[in-house]
């Protein structure tokens, strides 16, 4: 089959979404309609009113997917919105290739938005599994809109592909459509030939109240965190006597981990948009059941650009250190200060950084198997803003450059250590 290519940018933004507080979800962070959006083509499909304000370019779209959080637009045509509001079930054919000995996640939903309409996502991923060795010949994602109230005429309207993933991707995308409800609609998740992971490897779920959450402070759970801590479980069992490194995308982003820790066994326990409240509630099944030989924690930043207190963080993470000596006495644990930053969707008051970092230095200091890793002064300029090179566009996320940076500064404190 002929390819089209859509080049799609990556947002990996996490760490500026919204706060989840008392177990209300958030949305990650969406993105502005555009005035030239850009089309896939729909072949025509039986029963069904096409979806066809598409260039035909050979009956397919490949979607290079970065991994991360991001929402090609499939539909830009404002007569669509039309055609749902007639036809309410929206629904399109993906394909995924096969990805040998992929023991990762991957997740799928479908959006619209438009004028007079709010962004509006499905209410469950459509799809919740990575290719594996078979790859997906065809899912059909399904979803009904009709409790959604569509204009009919908006002067735009868009439909999207929400996709999550814990690495690059070839999506292959075709045969959007709206079909009537009928009622009998096919308006469930779509089941694929590849069955959940077992209940041994799965994570267990967040609490859905906000006094069931261990510690103190500002709350995020997005749909992405699951299928990423469901990853971390699976490599349990392969991880057990690593050095664990946990936190939120700063760590979780950290590809290039053994690489750049070539004489140690490691791990990578990071979850995006993490804040320390969360990394509390799975401390005890992502790090301490890891029987690690050393532990390297950073969070905190999502704490701030969440608007929580540099007080509340240190809270938390004194209650992960009390964790670590009642459960697993004697383990060596890093602290690592948080690094700058200077992403306006994402502000932080100099101030609270300067008071969580002096925190942390304090809290390593008064623990005996403690030690302080500083990686904000290594990576700031003299004025404490970001310095390019160690940082992506974003001002936000570590660069490859600002990881072996990181690495530097770990690699003396670790050999210090002498781990066995």
């Amino acid at each position: 089959m002929k390819n089209c290519f859509l080049e799609i940018a990556a947002l990996y933004a996490l760490s500026v979404s919204t706060v989840l507080v008392s177990g209300n979800a958030a949305e990650p962070p969406v993105s502005q309609p555009s005035s030239e959006p850009k089309p896939i083509l729909s072949p025509a499909a039986a029963a069904a009113h096409e979806i066809n304000s598409f260039e035909k370019t050979g009956g397919c779209l490949t979607v290079a997917a970065t991994g991360k959080w991001q929402n090609p637009v499939l539909s830009g045509s404002n007569s669509d919105a039309a055609k749902l509001k007639a036809n309410p079930v929206l629904k399109v054919d993906i394909g995924v290739p096969p990805d040998a000995g992929d023991a990762g996640w991957f997740q799928v939903k479908l959006a619209i938005q438009g004028e007079g309409l709010a962004r509006t996502e499905s209410p469950k991923w459509l799809l919740e599994r990575p290719p594996g060795s078979k790859g997906i010949d065809k899912a059909t994602l399904s979803w009904d809109t009709s409790g959604i109230e569509i204009p009919k005429s908006p002067s735009w309207f868009k439909i999207e592909m929400v996709t999550q993933g814990d690495h690059p991707r070839t999506i292959s995308v075709s045969n959007l459509r709206a079909e009537a409800a009928a009622g009998t609609a096919d308006t469930a998740p779509q089941k694929v030939e590849t069955p959940a992971p077992p209940a041994a490897t799965t994570a267990t779920p967040y609490p859905e109240k906000e006094q069931d959450w261990p510690g103190k402070g500002v709350i995020r759970k997005f749909g992405f965190m699951i299928g990423e801590r469901n990853a971390i479980r699976a490599r349990r069992d392969t991880d057990q006597g690593a050095v664990v490194f946990v936190g939120d995308s700063l760590t979780g982003g950290w590809k290039n981990l053994a690489r750049d820790f070539p004489k140690l066994k490691v791990a990578n326990c990071g979850v995006g948009g993490d804040v320390s409240r969360g990394v509390l509630f799975r401390f005890k099944e992502d790090v301490l059941d890891r029987n690690p030989k050393a532990i390297v924690i950073e969070i905190g930043n999502n704490d701030l650009t969440a608007a929580g207190s540099p007080s509340d963080m240190l809270s938390n993470l004194a209650d992960l250190l009390s964790m670590v000596e009642r459960q697993k006495p004697g383990t060596p644990v890093v602290l690592c200060s948080i690094p700058p930053s200077a992403n306006p969707a994402a502000p932080v008051k100099a101030k609270d950084r300067q008071a969580m970092n002096e925190g942390i230095r304090k809290l390593a200091a008064e623990h005996k198997t403690t030690r302080f890793c500083d990686l904000y002064t290594a990576t700031a300029d003299a004025e404490g803003s970001p310095q390019p090179e160690y940082f992506v566009n974003d001002k936000l996320h570590l660069s490859d450059a600002g990881h072996v940076k990181w690495a530097e500064l770990l690699t003396p404190i670790l050999d210090q250590l002498k781990l066995p």
